[in-house]
């Protein structure tokens, strides 16, 4: 008997080619559903972001899905300069007073899909980043065409939505997503009607960087990796890091309006290198001694996507800033230094040399392993899209 695939509808305003993280967690859940055999259409925007690279690598893996881009209010001629030179926080205001912002996007989604006919409709809709506005066009959609609907929270949804607003969410979908333990608790809290309906599946892995192979000596003695942006919080550690007598390498977009602290960073021998693809994050962390993972002050109901990376590269991890809850969901976790403790003491050089000293790879691989391995996107993927899953014992 043959069954038509499942077609999955994914709305986010960033997607492959564009990297960084608003685009990978959709990028990686379309990648999940295609070796699946699922058809994936995509809904998202024609961003155009000085401060976000391109990541051609993880666009050639969902080259099969279909993908709609709209105009977002980003996209207009000589967006990048305006960036450039003030920086992408008033850029942003720029997009919101002038060109309506993320919400443009929203009404030419939802204007282009009215006219789609029942080929092109999906079996089920899942709505991610950002929080408004991917949200507001999944519910939309999911009360036009009576589909079910998954509503994925990258971030804290309280932060852009009302109590109200929740609400309306919450009696639509199928599934309320959270990013993080911690973020899922605070909406039982605020919702226990709609406790059955929420649910969290962190971000991951590749499943391959998660079996942990090919983990020798670092190439690097007494050297750090720091994947990300920079943040004025994050200049401070840097600092003292490299002045502790590390060698600091940061991979990553550097914002023009970091310039100042940038020019410091690197008068003090710290050393810059663009971004790399997705898919060798991890393979880049194992060339280095320790991995830095920084939550700026921002983040207490999120966890840094590159944390997963840095466990799975067997690396000591490095947790600076609002980072308890990355020590609640990692708890066991061998080899998380928590800097916060130590940064600003007398002997921080020695301290953090004894606790990266004192990691042992051999014996700690296979916990390490244990654990990541429960936060590869195929396990997220099984457990996001679990009611559309075939029982039995290999799930893909």
């Amino acid at each position: 008997m043959n069954h038509e695939p499942i077609h999955l509808l994914i709305i986010s305003r960033g997607f492959a080619p564009w990297g960084g993280p608003i685009s990978i967690r959709a990028t990686q859940l379309a990648k999940e559903a295609i070796s699946r055999g699922w058809k994936v259409s995509v809904c998202c925007t024609k961003i155009r972001c000085a401060h976000v690279s391109d990541d051609n690598d993880s666009f050639k893996s969902v080259s099969s899905a279909k993908i709609f881009r709209f105009s977002d209010g980003t996209d207009y001629l000589g967006r990048n300069v305006i960036e450039k030179f003030i920086g992408f926080n008033y850029a942003k205001v720029i997009d919101k007073l002038i060109f309506a912002g993320e919400h443009r996007w929203r009404r030419n989604c939802l204007k282009a899909c009215k006219f789609w006919n029942d080929a092109q409709r999906p079996n089920v809709i899942f709505s991610t980043c950002p929080v408004a506005t991917a949200a507001d066009i999944g519910i939309e959609l999911s009360k036009k065409w009576g589909l079910p609907w998954i509503t994925d929270f990258r971030d804290p949804p309280w932060e852009k939505l009302t109590k109200g607003q929740l609400t309306l969410h919450l009696e639509q979908c199928e599934k309320a997503v959270l990013n993080t333990p911690r973020a899922a608790d605070f909406m039982h809290s605020l919702f226990p009607a709609y406790s059955p309906k929420i649910e969290y599946q962190t971000n991951g892995v590749n499943s391959q960087d998660a079996e942990m192979k090919s983990i020798g000596p670092p190439k690097l003695n007494r050297s750090i990796i720091y994947a990300g942006g920079i943040y004025p919080c994050l200049v401070n550690v840097l600092e003292k890091l490299q002045n502790a007598g590390f060698n600091v390498y940061v991979y990553g977009f550097v914002e023009e309006k970091r310039a100042k602290e940038i020019f410091k960073l690197k008068n003090l021998g710290i050393t810059f290198r663009p971004p790399v693809p997705a898919d060798e994050v991890v393979t880049e962390m194992k060339k280095f001694e320790s991995v830095l993972a920084h939550f700026p002050n921002n983040c207490e109901h999120r966890i840094s996507f590159k944390t997963y990376l840095a466990i799975a590269s067997g690396r000591p991890v490095l947790l600076s800033g609002k980072s308890d809850g990355a020590f609640e969901l990692f708890a066991k976790t061998p080899g998380l230094i928590d800097l916060n403790t130590m940064i600003d003491t007398n002997n921080f050089e020695s301290s953090l040399s004894e606790k990266i000293n004192g990691y042992d790879l051999e014996h700690s691989i296979n916990e390490r392993r244990r654990i990541i391995v429960k936060h590869t996107w195929r396990e997220i993927f099984n457990g996001i899209f679990d009611k559309y899953i075939p029982a039995g014992p290999d799930t893909r």
